[in-house]
């Protein structure tokens, strides 16, 4: 029951997270002030991964399973987003993000 509970809350926060990246990815691009092939490859990532998310979505997992492979998007997706953007602005994205 704890499992399904913690696996729930992960898949919650992480569509929350994938709804608030939709609506502010050009907020985080102006903000950090990308160059502008840093900011088209940072749509594609995330376009790529919303694409996974959906299709993810769609395969009609258990809750679990599909918590674990969300996991495994979001883990790809950010050290894509991390190689992209090297440490100093990485820390600039995340803070974006929390605040």
């Amino acid at each position: 029951m704890k499992k399904l509970i913690v696996s729930a809350f992960l898949l919650m926060l992480t569509l929350g997270v994938t709804a608030q990246e939709a609506k502010n990815i050009e907020g985080a691009i102006k903000e950090l002030k990308l160059e502008e092939n840093q900011a088209n490859q940072l749509r594609t990532f995330v376009k790529e991964k919303y694409a996974k998310v959906k299709d993810l979505k769609s395969q009609g997992l258990s809750t679990d399973e599909e918590a674990a492979k969300l996991k495994e998007i979001n883990q790809v997706h950010f050290a894509r987003v991390n190689k992209l953007l090297g440490k100093e602005k990485m820390v600039e994205f995340n803070n974006y993000w929390k605040n």
